[in-house]
């Protein structure tokens, strides 16, 4: 075991992702197969939905910080 070099490489910073929250936001509630799957998402507050699948229903939202705001998102 090389110590060193395993917190050398957990100290490395992540890779930033090619998709932001708004562009995913924009996917999901419109997606055709997510909608063929039954899937349906209702806006109900600025930047958050309400998710219906499989007949369980969860708010949910695509941002990080408006779920640091309000935890019980998903």
């Amino acid at each position: 075991m090389d110590m060193d070099a395993d917190l050398a490489e957990i100290q490395k910073p992540i890779a930033t992702t090619p998709f932001t929250p708004q562009a995913i936001e924009n996917l999901f509630p419109t997606s055709i197969t997510l909608k063929n799957c039954y899937v349906i998402f209702i806006p109900t507050q600025e930047k958050t939905w309400q998710l219906t699948y499989q007949g369980n229903t969860h708010n949910v939202t695509f941002y990080p910080q408006i779920f640091d705001e309000k935890p019980s998102l998903r």
